[in-house]
This record gives C-alpha cells, structure tokens and sequence, in this order.
C-alpha cells in the first residue's frame, strides 16, 4: 500500500486506527447532477447516464484547486472510466452554480468536512459518479516516467521505431514538425497530445509548421519551437544535441508506429476519395438537371411556335381583312374631319 495512504489510515507510533467513514482526505470523487436541471446530464431508456451533444460543464468544490500534474491524470483516468466528457475549464462550485452544472470534482475532505456545495448538490440529487485514489493519479505519473526513461535508452540504442516529440516550456506557439510525407496523419496525432503538450508547458502550443530537423534545432535554440515532432532516428540526433548544449526538454512516452500513422493516412485518404465522388456525383446530378430542364424549355418554345403558326393560318385571314376595313374607316373619318380626299395612297386637299 502506498506510504500515503498508510499515513492517512494509521497513526504510526500509537498503532492502527479506526478508519473513518466515507472516502480518504485525498481521494478525488466526482459526483453527476442527475436533478433534471443539469446541462447536458441525464438518464438514457436503458439508464445509462449520457451527456447531450458530448458536453459535460464541471465545477471542483475543494479547498485548493487541482494540481496541473493531478489534472492531467485525473482527466486521463475519468477518460478511461466513464463516459463523461473530458473537462476543460474548471471554476469553484458554489451553491448559486450548483444547479446547472453536470459534474462535480471533490476530494474525501471536503465531503468528509461537510463542504456546503457538495452537501447541497448531494440534497438536489447529484449522485456519485466515479472514485479515484490519490495512489492511482501517482501509479499512473510513475509508469508515464518508466516509459520516458525506456524510449530514451531504446532511441540512443537506435532500437526504437516511429515517431514521437519533446516539448520545450518557452513562450512559442509554435510546433515544429520535422516529418516528410504523411503530414495529415502526423498533423492529427501530435494535435491529439495537446493536453500531454500542456502538462509540460505554461502556454499552449497552437500552431504547426513542418520544417527539417536542422531547422527545428536552430528554431529550438532561438526560442520558437514549443515542440519539435520527428522520426526516431531524427529525434535521437535532437536529443542528443540538446543534452550536449544542457537544453532542458521534456520528452513525451507518447509513442506513434509507423502503422498507425499509415492507417490514418489511408483513413483520410479513403475520406477524401468519398467526398470527391461524392461531389463528382453531384456535379453529374446537376448537369443531367440541366440538361433536362434546357429540354423542356425547347420544348415549350417549340410547341409555341407551333401554335402560333396553327394560329396564323386560322385567324390570320379574318386579322388581315379587320385591319384593312380598320384602315378604310380610318381613312373616311379623316375626309369627313380634314377635308380630304385620298388617291392612290395619299391624300388631296380640295379648298
């Protein structure tokens, strides 16, 4: 058992103890507002808990808020265990806030001490979600340490494939890829490890250039390379310049194999292969529309046409003898107003 968690369940020197009700000081419980007035929280028909559109708003209702090292893990293992969103941003719980909220992160002290906003939101029907032990959040720190320590002696004894990263806590933005050839797959991948990125640095990474590695070590030296992304072999020629010129860096176990970047490439590539049929189907759809719809409207004017000469031919005779009795009418109505006589296409005024 860990020394932590015996010192917390005995008084050394006057032997064991009672333990106490509820969960250790340490413990981190989450707890799920299931009060119908929660965000995104609710029961499904089968009584699952979900959360609409795979959102989750979280409070934390403990005297010191978590660790950077304690959330990243945290987050990690409530990933693992639930199906609740991970959480992003965290503010204090308070009786006002309560009501809305989805989830909940305490410690066992603060139940066990009768925290207000954790005694009103257990009277309003949030319920226990998810425990997790101090000891888990340290086990889970200690075996990322191992891993670090592995991949490094397996890259300085060239034993290592695949790609990973190191991260550099300064002020850039920017992190340098130092990859040739599947860029989306490895754009992908090292976006993923944000939260990984952030555990080591103060300010987040977001932005990524692709570049060589010699560019990468010059940008490292002069401040602008927050990570530098690389193959193993490129990464241990890296490491190696930054241990001889003493750059303190942090190297992540995140590790990628060379298949799982090919199975996100062709994952995009068989994407991308869909969505261009799919629009080439479209682009045919609206030409063959187009096309039938030019049809029709020459069909409609032929048709027209069609009728305007059967039209011709029935009323075109009877049109021409109305208008040349129209123009003799006319022509009398203008004698009888002006005086005039009309011969032969024009008109002969008698005084």
């Amino acid at each position: 058992m860990d020394s932590m968690r015996l010192k917390e369940r005995h008084n050394f020197g006057t032997g064991p103890v009672p333990i106490p009700p509820g969960p250790l000081p340490s413990t981190k419980v989450i707890f799920v507002n299931l009060s119908g007035s929660a965000a995104h929280a609710i029961r499904n028909l089968d009584g699952e808990i979900v959360f609409d559109s795979e959102q989750a708003d979280y409070c934390y209702a403990m005297i010191n808020p978590l660790q950077k090292v304690d959330r990243f893990y945290l987050r990690k293992l409530i990933g693992e265990r639930t199906k609740a969103p991970q959480f992003e941003a965290l503010s204090p719980c308070s009786v006002a806030n309560i009501s809305t909220m989805d989830l909940i992160i305490t410690d066992g002290r603060a139940i066990n001490e009768g925290n207000l906003a954790v005694k009103s939101a257990t009277e309003m029907g949030y319920e226990q979600f998810a425990e997790v032990e101090q000891v888990e959040i340290e086990a889970e720190a200690e075996r990322d340490l191992i891993l670090v320590e592995n991949l490094k002696n397996d890259l300085e004894q060239g034993v290592r494939a695949g790609f990973g990263y190191v991260v550099n806590n300064n002020s850039s933005s920017v992190g340098c890829l130092t990859i040739d050839g599947s860029e989306d797959a490895h754009s992908i991948l090292i976006s993923q490890a944000e939260d990984r990125i952030n555990l080591y640095r103060d300010t987040r990474v977001s932005v990524f250039e692709f570049m060589s590695i010699d560019q990468a070590f010059s940008q490292w030296q002069r401040g602008r390379c927050g990570v530098v992304y690389a193959n193993a072999d490129d990464l241990s020629r890296f490491i190696e310049s930054l241990e001889n010129n003493q750059d303190h860096f942090d190297l992540s176990p995140d590790w990628y194999s060379a298949k799982k970047v090919d199975k996100i490439q062709n994952t995009i590539k068989t994407r991308d292969d869909e969505t261009k049929r799919a629009i080439e189907t479209r682009r045919r759809e609206l030409e063959l529309q187009k096309k039938l719809e030019e049809e029709a409207r020459d069909k409609a004017v032929s048709e027209a046409d069609k009728k305007q000469i059967e039209l011709r031919e029935i009323y075109g005779p009877r049109v021409k003898g109305l208008k040349e009795a129209f123009e003799s009418e006319m022509n009398l109505a203008l004698d009888q107003l002006l005086g005039k006589k009309y011969f032969g296409g024009t008109f002969w005024v008698f005084r």
